[in-house]
């Protein structure tokens, strides 16, 4: 692990297996609303998949163009592996979250764009670049979203075969997945 002179830290190089999550307690702290919320938003022709790093094994050879990783300070090391790995096959990778949003400069060395803040107000936009090759290094939300102007979030993509205890939409995921967002364990 390296420590930089600005406080940001950089996860070791070699990549440690994670031991097995108990599927029932960690999901169940970490049911992200954002992930579902951003899926309601992804225009309907792009097929989209939320993997929870929890309760599922994340490989980087997922069939996929954009991954788009949500991040907190506890799983910024977990992230920035995965991201790394993701990069390394040549996908495009987006970190979002508390961590990115408080330290974009430490999450930007390990992605191809940073969100800053809440990602409703940027996320069309971020998509509509990535379609056009013209990706930014950083979306920045500027206000808190109209929260009445928000769709429904797409409750059926949490994987609720894999939470217990949780009520979800009884809905199926696709098939095909181009794009794939991951929560970091």
């Amino acid at each position: 692990m390296e420590v930089s002179d600005e406080g940001s830290v950089d996860p070791p190089d070699a990549v440690e297996p994670r031991p097995p999550a108990d599927p029932q307690k960690k999901a169940a702290l970490n049911l992200n609303l954002n992930l579902m919320l951003l899926a309601g938003m992804t225009p309907k022709d792009i097929d989209v998949q939320i993997i929870n790093d929890y309760v599922t094994e994340v490989t980087p050879d997922i069939p996929c163009d954009l991954v788009g990783i949500t991040t907190t300070i506890s799983t910024s090391y977990r992230a920035y592996q995965l991201a790394e790995q993701f990069r390394a096959r040549g996908k495009k990778v987006v970190l979002g979250g508390f961590h990115a949003s408080i330290m974009p400069e430490e999450a930007a060395r390990h992605c191809d764009a940073v969100v800053i803040g809440e990602a409703e107000e940027t996320w069309p936009e971020l998509i509509d670049d990535f379609r056009h090759g013209t990706l930014k290094p950083v979306y920045k939300s500027e206000s808190p979203p109209e929260l009445d102007s928000l769709p429904v979030p797409r409750y059926d993509l949490a994987q609720p075969e894999k939470l217990t205890g949780w009520r979800l939409s009884p809905w199926k995921r696709p098939e095909v997945v181009p794009w794939t967002a991951i929560t970091a364990a």
